[in-house]
């Protein structure tokens, strides 16, 4: 979705924060948590007609088996994993060549020097990764989330997208260490 990001709310809660007027900020809210509400009304509706029809506990729970990664799912969708970094400039070209490698034919879209949304191949019917890439003067903070034409997020994905997030960014501090370890060639004249 097409919103401004509050940079220095998103960086003291670790959590993407929107601007906005309360009728956006409710509709950024509908469109990205309500396929998991919807779950949620869904499996107690299942739960409580089980409850009512008087079948086996173990009937009943396993009819609340989905809450839980539900849950995790809305709670993870939003967070920003945070990585140590370097100077901006090369923590924004280190990312996007990490991310080139891993996703080829992605754009990158730099809505401030400290604000980065990179988003997948524009696709008509299809989901995309969308990623955006918050930095202040000593960290990286990202979220990748899945959608269909930037707006409606996939709660679905949101488990495994935080567990790609952790894993570029481990890549990211990796090759930072790295550069930061092999020796400087020193010239003499």
């Amino acid at each position: 979705m097409n919103a401004a990001i509050d940079f220095e709310k998103s960086i003291r809660h670790e959590r993407l924060i929107y601007l906005g007027t309360t009728k956006q900020k409710m509709l950024h809210f509908l469109y990205s948590y309500i396929q998991g509400i919807f779950l949620l009304v869904i499996n107690l509706m299942i739960f409580l007609f089980l409850l009512i029809n008087r079948s086996q506990p173990l009937v009943a729970g396993l009819a609340l088996a989905p809450v839980l990664p539900i849950l995790i799912s809305m709670a993870l969708m939003n967070r920003l994993e945070k990585a140590e970094g370097l100077e901006v400039h090369r923590n924004q070209s280190e990312i996007f060549a990490l991310l080139l490698r891993m996703s080829p034919g992605i754009q990158r879209h730099n809505c401030s020097p400290y604000i980065t949304i990179i988003t997948g191949k524009p696709r008509q019917f299809s989901l995309s990764k969308d990623i955006i890439i918050l930095q202040d003067d000593e960290h990286v903070y990202m979220n990748i989330f899945t959608s269909r034409r930037s707006r409606t997020r996939y709660i679905l994905f949101a488990i495994p997208n935080y567990l790609k997030t952790r894993a570029v960014l481990r890549r990211f501090s990796r090759r930072i260490t790295e550069q930061s370890l092999q020796p400087v060639p020193v010239t003499s004249n």
